[in-house]
């Protein structure tokens, strides 16, 4: 997978410190950004510098996950992680076992309950979750705010899977690197039931997803501040999906997620494969 940064006037800051590693945005930076989202700057999958997602062959027994949680399942919450050391291996989301590729913290992970306590509560629509958001996640000192973007990260890359790939291009088309995360962004933003159904069925999505395109470029804004403290641990963000990289047609992914087709796919369905086609507005159908 390759590589990428955000259109530079929605990428956090400059993106990237003096060594190359992602940085996180001041929080002033943050209202600036939420200020252009609220005003209608903001747009997704629209920039030609946005990079796609590179679909690659697989070798045999790479990308399996081993651990992930049997279809239907919703294993128990996991333990705070204390220490990002090796002594202390690697977090797990609240739902219990990850489905995307493993991360190991560099320091304290918020406890699953606080973590998603702070999202509780919020107003509906997503640029006013954010505005609140920002303001409970100010009142944290900085150990706080480190543990929250830690249990954000751990949340996010559970979801980094192919399988969750496609359910994402059944709703908006193809996906490049940055768009995912911010949809998986968007995912976590709305709570622990919905980001626990969607990590063991994605198709469970059709029935509380997004209504437009807007909605998953604010997601981003939720990631800015949740990572803003953490430097380059964000890095774990944009890692390679776990799980096979197939190039399947819109007819197959309709067979593989039907409530998604159903609720996101237009009439006639497109043809071809999302790659062929491109990224797609989303509007939702039922």
């Amino acid at each position: 997978m390759v590589t990428s940064a955000r259109h530079p006037d929605l990428r956090r800051g400059t993106g990237s410190g003096p060594d190359g590693a992602r940085v996180g945005m001041p929080v002033a930076g943050v209202i600036a950004v939420l200020l252009v989202v609220l005003t209608g700057g903001c747009s997704v999958g629209k920039s030609s510098e946005r990079r796609t997602l590179e679909v690659v062959p697989t070798s045999s027994g790479v990308g399996s996950d081993a651990s992930a949680a049997p279809s239907g399942t919703v294993p128990g919450p996991a333990p705070t992680v204390a220490s990002g050391s090796a002594a202390s291996g690697v977090a797990r989301p609240s739902g219990g076992a990850s489905a995307g590729p493993a991360y190991a913290p560099e320091g304290p992970v918020m406890d699953a309950d606080r973590f998603w306590g702070l999202l509780a509560g919020l107003p509906a629509t997503t640029e006013w979750k954010l505005a609140k958001l920002e303001g409970r996640l100010t009142g944290l000192n900085d150990s706080d705010r480190r543990a929250f973007g830690r249990r954000f990260i751990t949340e996010s890359t559970a979801l980094l899977t192919w399988r969750h790939i496609q359910a994402a291009e059944v709703i908006m088309g193809s996906v490049s690197e940055d768009v995912f995360v911010d949809f998986r962004s968007w995912v976590v933003l709305q709570g622990p039931e919905v980001s626990r159904a969607f990590l063991t069925d994605p198709d469970s999505l059709a029935a509380v997803g997004p209504t437009d395109e807007e909605e998953i470029g604010m997601a981003q804004v939720f990631e800015a501040l949740a990572t803003e403290l953490l430097g380059d641990e964000v890095a774990a963000l944009y890692a390679e999906p776990l799980g096979d990289s197939p190039k399947d047609t819109y007819e197959v992914l309709a067979q593989r997620y039907p409530r998604l087709a159903a609720a996101y796919l237009p009439s006639p369905a497109p043809t071809g494969t999302p790659w062929d086609s491109g990224p797609r507005p989303i509007r939702r159908r039922s």
